[in-house]
């Protein structure tokens, strides 16, 4: 094979699939800040149905006290 036909089949690989070799290495810096950003979008997601409670449930509804 020569060093143009090598370029040319690495250049249709793609870089996301080179990046991702490449990434894979490294697997326990990847997983490990990928599942940190999971978990902060998890609780992210979670905020704002604490005020939903507070004003359904206490202010409009009378169904449960503020204080726990």
């Amino acid at each position: 094979m020569t060093a143009t036909a090598a370029t040319t089949s690495a250049g249709r690989e793609g870089w996301a699939r080179r990046l991702t070799r490449y990434c894979w290495r490294y697997r326990r810096n990847v997983v490990l800040p990928l599942g940190a950003s999971l978990a902060g979008m998890a609780v992210t997601a979670l905020v704002p149905l604490v005020p939903k409670l507070i004003i359904d449930d206490v202010i409009v509804a009378g169904d449960r006290p503020l204080a726990p």
